[in-house]
């Protein structure tokens, strides 16, 4: 079955987000991810940023790609010259690849975890999609995803932006991790999640590699981390 005869069999409902279309099932978004499409709000505050911190020839590796919307947006500006999304949730797959498809844009999809090597690790799957993660945690439905090498992805893709969501797995991701090359990481911390020592090591991990938290682009939990000397990185 293609997939847009997949979503037409489950009647799908249609929501627009900072000028992308969506096309969502009832049997993917539970109600809090439904009202929060409804309510105009999903993913808005890193899109908030990405319009100002997107720079000619910028190259996009998204971390947790959830159902598409944030690797859209970046495909569709002008500035960029290439959007690579990786998403664990294999739920998700098809809804992403549904809205690059309604949005006419190309996005390189991958369906992997990104860890120290490369394999297959446990995934936990909660039934509002945003909130699985590699977590455990009571009642979840465990499945085994891929799993590929971060340091190959980032020395293939070679990205100049990191747009990084993934619910506490940020805690360890960039754990002697070489960055050559990346200007700026956009992440949404989870200190619900990871708690105040997780929070001081990966602000610590990301401090030694010369990257500081960049007040003109941060909210909240969503955090820019920019290089010291990102003008002077060459591609």
């Amino acid at each position: 079955m293609s997939i847009t005869s997949l979503f037409n069999s489950q009647r799908a409902r249609r929501y627009r987000l900072s000028g992308v279309d969506l096309e969502i099932t009832d049997e993917i978004v539970s109600p809090d991810v439904r009202r929060a499409l409804e309510q105009g709000w999903y993913e808005q505050a890193e899109i908030a940023q990405l319009h100002s911190i997107l720079q000619p020839n910028e190259v996009v590796l998204e971390i947790g790609a959830g159902i598409g919307l944030v690797s859209t947006v970046c495909a569709k500006d002008s500035r960029v010259k290439a959007v690579h999304a990786y998403e664990a949730n294999p739920a998700l797959i098809d809804v992403i690849r549904r809205t690059l498809s309604l949005n006419q844009v190309d996005v390189t999809v991958h369906h992997a975890v990104l860890g120290k090597e490369n394999g297959q690790i446990p995934f936990y799957l909660h039934e509002s999609f945003w909130a699985s993660s590699l977590l455990k945690w009571d009642g979840a439905k465990e499945v085994m995803v891929p799993m590929v090498s971060f340091q190959e992805a980032l020395e293939r893709i070679r990205p100049s932006l990191i747009v990084c969501d993934i619910e506490g797995g940020e805690l360890g991701l960039f754990d002697g991790i070489r960055l050559d090359g990346v200007r700026k990481i956009l992440m949404e911390l989870h200190q619900n999640v990871i708690g105040r020592e997780g929070m001081r090591h990966v602000f610590q991990v990301l401090h030694d590699q010369c990257f500081h938290y960049d007040q003109w682009h941060s909210s909240y939990a969503v955090v820019l981390f920019s290089h010291v000397d990102r003008d002077k990185i060459v591609e």
